[in-house]
């Protein structure tokens, strides 16, 4: 089934559902993960957020203790396949901003920072030492126990509001939090935080179609917040004295687009928590008929 709750579906049971799918497919992915390393560990982080997400949206039917639990074990899950990605993490967002780049600092400097970034993943893979983290991610994830999840209790459409509305209000914080403190790490908070309201509004979106038109406006917004973490990425690995001029032209281009984020953000987020919960209940009144 897809990632959505089903329209009059208990919103308990569906969440736990939705779970145990995304971890049912992980498990079949770690049978192939060998073919495609690389490709398993974005797909296996992808999942590990989704699974996050239901979480949040599931923590007044599990509880705050199991919540906490469950939410450690993935977020810890993921952040074990990090030095993964990481490896290709500026290759890959060197290519995100290739074409407008290149046409910044010439071809000749952009085939030279391609071909660094190359080599010097290269070396990382080649000294990166004998761990297997895919092969510790799939062995924990064999051993991963759904009951804590399966027989969660009933969760009505109140809830589920109060749940979506507290993950908007936090989109909404780390928002103005960034803008105000104008820092990487603060951009990169309000981007997770984005993506999560944005899973989240995929998972009820038969429940409450009124929201259906934020869906595409919140995955667009994270995917420009994630472009903007793709220059700070290229930025770390460059050096200020030889690349001053190519580091500007970045700063440039990520300003330009923290400003369309704003822009994007403040039509996304436009209402306080409250207000925006209250039209929430508006429609959880209607479902509930």
């Amino acid at each position: 089934m897809s990632y959505s709750l089903e329209d009059g579906e208990p919103a308990g049971a569906g969440l736990a559902r939705v779970i145990a799918e995304q971890v049912g497919k992980l498990t079949a992915e770690c049978e192939k993960a060998a073919e495609d390393p690389a490709a398993f560990v974005h797909k296996a982080r992808v999942r590990c957020k989704r699974i996050r997400a239901a979480l949040r949206l599931l923590r007044p039917a599990i509880g705050r203790a199991t919540y906490a639990e469950e939410n450690g074990w993935w977020r810890d899950a993921a952040r074990g396949l990090s030095e993964l990605r990481d490896l290709t993490a500026r290759s890959e967002a060197l290519a995100a901003v290739g074409p407008e780049i290149e046409a910044e600092i010439g071809a000749v400097v952009f085939r030279r920072l391609r071909w660094q970034f190359d080599r010097e993943r290269r070396i990382h893979e080649t000294t990166a030492g004998q761990d297997d983290p895919i092969g510790a991610f799939c062995a924990d994830l064999a051993g991963y126990d759904l009951s804590r999840i399966e027989d969660a209790d009933h969760e009505g459409h109140k809830a589920l509001a109060q749940a979506l509305a507290r993950t908007y209000g936090k989109a909404r914080a780390a928002m103005y939090a960034a803008y105000e403190g104008d820092a990487p790490d603060l951009f990169h908070e309000w981007r997770k935080q984005t993506k999560y309201h944005a899973l989240q509004l995929r998972l009820v979106r038969r429940i409450y179609p009124g929201l259906q038109p934020s869906i595409q406006a919140a995955r667009d917004l994270a995917e420009l917040l994630g472009a903007v973490q793709d220059i700070e990425v290229l930025v770390s690995g460059l050096s200020h004295g030889r690349d001053g001029h190519i580091i500007t032209a970045l700063e440039v281009r990520r300003r330009a687009m923290l400003e369309g984020a704003r822009v994007a953000g403040e039509a996304l987020f436009p209402l306080k928590p409250k207000a925006w919960s209250k039209a929430l209940d508006r429609q959880t009144a209607e479902a509930d008929l």
